[in-house]
């Protein structure tokens, strides 16, 4: 293979893996605070929004699946292998050309089904991030707050946590001070 097609290959593979581990993190961090979002008015787009990020996952698992056996060596041999299949049946109808056979160097990533699972995780990553950004806007707009129902302890000097709790995050801040 030319280095050209190793890099594209590297590069459409780390692709994958990148809004792989992004639409994980999403999820992660979505139900973990799922307790403070119960003010939301649609709560079935935010759903909408989480099967499209779990699609989005195994769409890409199976983008990646398809990177790594395309430039499986059976996998040269199997198309090489059709094509001499068929060079025979077509000799053998009496037609002068023929396929040539598959090289290292004829691999892509533009394959059909790369192409169709990466565009398929793309779109449903980006659906999702669309639906989030409804509910983020719905709640601006709405002018609600996410409620923290614990608060968060810090270590700082007591001026800075009033400063920090009137300020920033409304007394939801609860600060220790004179710590040893």
């Amino acid at each position: 293979m030319k280095e050209n097609q190793i890099k594209a290959f590297d590069y459409a593979s780390s692709f994958h893996k990148h809004l792989i581990t992004i639409s994980v993190a999403i999820i992660t961090l979505g139900v973990g605070n799922l307790g403070g979002l119960d003010s939301i008015e649609s709560p079935s787009l935010l759903i909408f929004s989480f099967w499209c990020l779990i699609f989005s996952i195994f769409f890409g698992l199976f983008t990646h699946m398809n990177l790594t056996g395309y430039l499986d060596v059976s996998t040269l041999r199997k198309i090489n292998s059709k094509i001499e299949l068929e060079n025979k049946n077509a000799s053998e109808l009496g037609e002068v050309k023929q396929k040539r056979y598959f090289s290292p160097d004829d691999l892509t990533i533009y394959k059909k089904s790369i192409q169709l699972f990466g565009f398929a995780q793309l779109s449903s990553f980006f659906i999702a991030v669309v639906c989030f950004g409804f509910i983020a806007q719905n709640f601006l707009k709405n002018g609600k707050d996410i409620i923290v129902e614990e608060p968060i302890y810090c270590i700082v000097p007591i001026d800075k946590c009033q400063l920090f709790s009137k300020q920033l995050i409304n007394d939801t801040i609860k600060c220790w001070s004179n710590i040893d």
